[in-house]
């Protein structure tokens, strides 16, 4: 039997560890289009960029990989599946045959659709976090188009090392798609603070190049000469291999709750995928490294005959300066929030609760509150908001109290 996995990234490394752990013993081949070998993309926003890391940060060394029999195929392109013979043809020209066939593929970078938006670097992958890295040498002005989490990463980078830094963000306020507004201004308020000038509500009409190598960022309000743009707009799954094998797809691959597709022998996990989520009881995205993670092993189980249900919480961090964000749950759909501590010591730990159950926290310089958060969010009871308040009673205590309540 052979198990062919697509996709280098986290997803697909572990879910390939995953299948040798569940005891499959069958040949098992991970193809990737990047020359390196698996690496941690969450560093390269923050320790790549900041020059604290000169080399890549693989995930796992060459003799892993070997002592388990994991075959990894660098810098090789999966052009076409043929469902039909179980084959996956390879810009090398060889054919790959399959027994089962994992897609996690992950996304790219979204560009800058307008004129001269080709002017603006992305950064995915390890290679354009060197190059970024490089470019941050020698302080100059930085653009940043979008204050998503890559924006405000890439800024406070760019910052930390020198430079001023500019954020133009389409909508009101940081992190709009993740954090409630109340986040959003502790964001926008830590980078000004650093001296990062944000603009919202506005967008790039156009990019143009200046002389001395610097460019133009025209607005429909002003003109900033820049040395340097980034764009951080989002990710696009790649899942134009799947489409053109007759995988169903609508903005991703469209899995089950096993992360099947619509080809049994075919299954697809990680960034790339919309799956069906039962605590939501449709299908959703999620494009974190956690998700990427827990996702694949629950996936590799189930091409191994399992039936789990994948149901986890997501989860999401971010480093900024000397902060650390953490994002549980589904903050922005709310009704109200309970603030535990003080939004200026920026260490605090915001719930986000509807009819009284916990449905999301966010957790500033507050990573040790991660577990009972979860815990209270599990539970699915109603609690009691004044204890929440009540930051001289430890939420470790309360969450115990809960979950032994919920044995009873």
């Amino acid at each position: 039997m052979t198990i062919v996995i697509i996709g280098t990234g986290h997803a697909g490394v572990t879910a390939a560890l995953e299948l040798r752990q569940a005891d499959y013993s069958g040949r098992l081949v991970v193809v990737g289009e990047e020359a390196q070998l698996p690496y941690d993309r969450p560093q390269l926003s923050k320790a790549v960029l900041l020059g604290e890391v000169k080399t890549c940060p693989l995930l796992h060394g060459p003799e892993t990989f070997s002592r388990l029999g994991i075959e990894i195929l660098n810098g090789v392109r999966a052009q076409q599946i043929d469902r039909a013979s179980r084959t996956v043809w390879l810009s090398t020209g060889d054919r790959l045959a399959y027994d089962k066939l994992l897609l996690a593929t992950g996304g790219r970078a979204r560009s800058l659709n307008i004129p001269g938006g080709h002017h603006a670097v992305t950064l995915r992958s390890y290679i354009d976090a060197t190059r970024l890295s490089g470019r941050l040498r020698r302080p100059g002005h930085l653009t940043v188009v979008g204050a998503g989490v890559i924006g405000l990463e890439v800024a406070a980078s760019a910052r930390t090392r020198g430079w001023s830094v500019t954020v133009l963000e389409y909508g009101d306020r940081p992190l709009a798609r993740v954090v409630p507004p109340e986040l959003g201004l502790f964001c926008a308020s830590l980078h000004e603070s650093a001296g990062v000038e944000l603009r919202f509500d506005t967008h790039v009409e156009c990019i143009e190049t200046s002389s001395k190598g610097r460019f133009r960022v025209r607005t429909p309000d002003d003109t900033l000469t820049t040395n340097l743009i980034v764009a951080g707009v989002g990710m696009q799954p790649n899942m134009e291999l799947a489409d053109s094998a007759g995988i169903r797809v609508e903005d991703a691959i469209v899995v089950d709750e096993r992360g099947q597709t619509n080809d049994p022998f075919i299954f697809a996990a990680g960034d790339a995928c919309r799956f069906f989520y039962p605590r939501a009881s449709t299908h959703i995205r999620m494009e974190t490294w956690q998700h990427a993670a827990r996702h694949a092993a629950i996936v590799a189980r189930n091409m191994m005959g399992g039936t789990l249900a994948y149901n986890d919480i997501p989860w999401l961090w971010s480093d900024q300066y000397d902060v650390n964000i953490q994002v549980l749950g589904f903050p922005l759909q709310a009704s109200h929030t309970v603030l535990r501590g003080t939004i200026d010591s920026r260490k605090f730990v915001m719930l986000h609760l509807t009819d009284d159950r916990l449905i999301g926290a966010t957790l500033v310089n507050m990573g040790r509150e991660m577990r009972p958060c979860k815990l209270l969010i599990e539970s699915d009871r109603e609690l009691d908001v004044e204890k929440l308040r009540d930051i001289s009673q430890p939420l470790r205590l309360y969450a115990a109290q809960v979950n032994e309540e919920s044995v009873i």
